[in-house]
């Protein structure tokens, strides 16, 4: 079993390149398993940092930024549980598939948190603890993603295009998501064999 792991900013074609990719493989006779991994992620059961769990929006700034520094650090935790529960999920159902394609990972979980404020001691720990073998980084322009999904400011996109430039391991292999989905595919799919 080979497990394949997509990152990369908010429209850079991670899900459509992890679909690509399971259709490719599938095609050529190997057993796939696909999942979305925020839909397993505890940090959906969070409430957002922007109001309170019933969405209201919080008015004392300053109580705000504190809850907020509470909620990034929680939200670490939650990341680290998140490494055991995947490994234990790949585990189980891992030896029924030749591969395994995570849409999202938790390296995407650790760069959104330092765009929110963990410090990068923290950040270095998680990224120590997270396994970036067959990792595909799908790099696209921020422009380039800002026209896709355009749910946040401007800046967020630089910013954050920037931390992944240096969270990503050279180890990664990095495609760029304004490219033919058909074509990743294929390049991902053979970077992947050439690997095993």
């Amino acid at each position: 079993m080979t497990v394949v792991k997509f990152v990369g900013l908010d429209g850079a074609g991670k899900s459509t390149c992890c679909q690509a990719l399971a259709r490719h493989l599938r095609e050529n006779g190997y057993t796939v398993y696909s999942q979305h991994w925020i839909d397993g992620s505890l940090l959906q059961w969070l409430p957002s940092s922007a109001g309170n769990s019933r969405g209201i929006p919080r008015s004392d700034e300053q109580s705000d930024s504190a809850r907020n520094a509470v909620t990034v650090y929680v939200k670490f935790v939650l990341v680290l549980l998140n490494a055991v529960i995947m490994k234990v999920v790949t585990a189980v159902i891992g030896y029924r598939f030749d591969f395994v394609l995570y849409d999202r990972y938790l390296l995407d979980d650790l760069v959104h948190l330092q765009y929110r404020g963990l410090e990068t001691g923290l950040v270095w720990l998680g990224m120590c603890l997270v396994n970036q073998e067959n990792v595909v980084y799908v790099v696209v322009d921020p422009k380039t993603a800002l026209a896709r999904n355009h749910e946040h400011p401007d800046q967020y996109y630089y910013e954050k295009h920037a931390l992944y430039d240096t969270a990503v391991s050279d180890r990664s292999l990095r495609v760029d998501g304004s490219e033919e989905p058909a074509v990743i595919a294929a390049r991902i799919a053979e970077a992947v064999q050439r690997a095993v």
